[in-house]
């Protein structure tokens, strides 16, 4: 006889007799529950206190924060995409407390509420998480590892203004108003009569450009001259009465540029950089912003936000961002051959930090090949430290002739010695040792270029860098940082940002990172369900101790 087959009770109308609780719906190792546990311990007083009195009630920003931690946790980062989630989630349902707050009050908080103060109440937000992880033994502040990384701009990709091409633009304005008054000086001539020279110079201002399409129609203005003006140069004067507006608008874009080379149109602090995925795999630039990363632990100790494409250009004011954030410098940092740069390893001297930090030719220098292959290069010729010469590879001597002095963007002075050997015409060897000039057009004799100090710090570094510790730093670094940009690139699928403008890509990073780095607590904790998952309200992730968190804050 056949059995006949029974169904579990899945009635939809059925009817509670008690409020059913959310939180049993919720597995006890869920990422959730330890989102809502750190906020809890998180000051948020500032945030608090930037609220106003009067009006309608506002959202609980805690609840606002845990929300939003919790999204980008979920790798939801549409405002629309949260606020569907506060209705149908129920993760989402018993953070929130069952508030429901649209899509435009959650990109408001966001926006502009975290901003409060210049983003310093969001960094304290993120600052006294990572202290927490600390207190847990997650994270060793002293021991860092720094790297970037570019992401791509909420911006139109094919609207951006070029600093170069602004500079040829007011060139050619100059040129033209230059070119313009010397016909006009012909003319003057012919009728003997003389005005004086126009010269704007490379650095002519808006208000000298229309002081100076106001003297040219002054000066059109008599009958006789204004009869003798050709076809063509009227058109010239049409066109020279709108090179006022034209250069003030060009001295405004420069502004926005502030020393960079390119911005997009529709995100001004955005910067075009090239990218590895690049979309039409023709090497096009896109808006960028270029994030960097120090971790430890692969947990995101510190992270800022640059307009430059150059990690090397950002790492001081990065250091200077940690120790703003913990109010010391960390005592060891790992970088790839991106930071390796004689103001870098400076700073760091000056620190007194301790910097495994490759340069360009770290690897190069140690190929087994290089010294046979390359004899020519500087690096391998025989250097007399008490003459200041070198010996060139036929045993001439390669003399010190000079010194330069270049200025970086940044200020720092960057002092080289000039060595030249005093003739090279006949040797054997010239076609080889003239390839190693840096500038070929100078001198018919081989030339080097070296820095004293720099080759002292890269001795210094390369020492670090083949010890044991160097080593095992050198591995760790590959896992650590760029585990990180991994994670949030492949994993989340965070490729492109949802804001616009450098205070607010600072909140999205903040809120990214955060979200990481409770992501990875809550992992690490999964093993010991009574720390992450308490049974009753009076257990805590941690046994903090918030005088030892505000004395590691200083």
């Amino acid at each position: 006889m056949k059995r006949k087959a029974v169904f579990r009770n899945s009635q939809q109308n059925q009817m509670s007799m008690f409020p059913e609780d959310l939180g049993a719906w919720i597995p006890a190792d869920h990422p959730v529950r330890v989102v809502n546990q750190v906020i809890e311990q998180v000051n948020l007083k500032r945030l608090y206190d930037s609220y106003k009195g009067g009006g309608s009630s506002s959202y609980d920003p805690k609840m606002m924060i845990k929300v939003l931690i919790y999204a980008y946790l979920d790798n939801t980062y549409s405002s629309r995409k949260i606020e569907k989630a506060l209705k149908e989630s129920i993760p989402f349902i018993w953070l929130s407390g069952r508030s429901t707050p649209d899509h435009s009050t959650i990109s408001i908080f966001r926006s502009k509420r975290l901003q409060g103060f210049e983003g310093e109440m969001f960094k304290d937000i993120f600052t006294d998480i990572v202290l927490l992880l600390a207190e847990a033994g997650l994270v060793d502040l002293q021991d860092v590892y720094t790297d970037g990384t570019k992401l791509e701009a909420n911006a139109n990709r094919y609207t951006y203004v070029w600093a170069n091409r602004l500079s040829s633009s007011k060139e050619k304005i100059r040129e033209r108003l230059e070119g313009f008054w010397a016909y006009l000086e012909g003319l003057y001539k012919s009728e003997e009569q003389e005005i004086e020279p126009l010269n704007l110079g490379k650095k002519a201002s808006s208000e000298k450009i229309q002081e100076t399409v106001d003297r040219i129609n002054q000066l059109v203005s008599d009958k006789e001259i204004k009869a003798k003006i050709a076809k063509e140069e009227k058109k010239n004067l049409r066109a020279i009465n709108k090179f006022a507006d034209r250069y003030k608008r060009y001295e405004d874009q420069e502004a926005i540029i502030d020393g960079r080379g390119s911005y997009s149109k529709t995100d001004h602090d955005a910067t075009f950089m090239r990218t590895k995925d690049d979309h039409l795999k023709n090497g096009q630039l896109k808006a960028n912003y270029n994030i960097q990363f120090s971790t430890s632990n692969r947990v995101i100790t510190h992270y800022s936000v640059e307009r430059t494409s150059s990690d090397m250009a950002t790492y001081i004011r990065h250091l200077e961002g940690f120790k703003e954030r913990y109010n010391f410098y960390p005592k060891q940092v790992t970088a790839d051959a991106g930071y390796g740069s004689e103001e870098n390893y400076l700073f760091l001297e000056e620190k007194g930090i301790e910097g495994f930090v490759k340069y360009g030719s770290f690897y190069r220098e140690h190929r087994r090949n290089f010294k046979t292959k390359e004899f020519a290069n500087a690096r391998n010729l025989d250097y007399d430290e008490k003459g200041d010469f070198y010996i060139c590879p036929v045993g001439k001597k390669i003399n010190r002739i000079g010194e330069t002095k270049k200025t970086l963007r940044s200020g720092y002075i960057k002092e080289t010695n000039i060595y030249e050997a005093a003739d090279c015409k006949g040797c054997a060897l010239m076609e080889p040792c003239l390839k190693q000039n840096s500038n070929k057009k100078t001198s018919t004799n081989r030339r080097i270029h070296r820095t004293p100090n720099l080759e002292r710090l890269r001795a210094k570094a390369r020492k670090l860098l083949l010890s044991e510790e160097g080593i095992r730093k050198r591995k760790q670094r590959s896992v650590d940082v760029e585990g990180c940009f991994g994670e949030l690139k492949q994993n989340k699928g965070f490729r492109r940002l949802m804001l616009r403008g450098l205070k607010k890509v600072n909140i999205e990073v903040g809120l990214l990172a955060m979200s990481m780095n409770i992501a990875k607590l809550a992992k690490h904790k999964a093993r010991t369900m009574d720390e992450v998952c308490p049974k009753t309200s009076k257990t805590t992730l941690f046994n903090r101790n918030n005088k030892s968190i505000a004395a590691k804050r200083g």
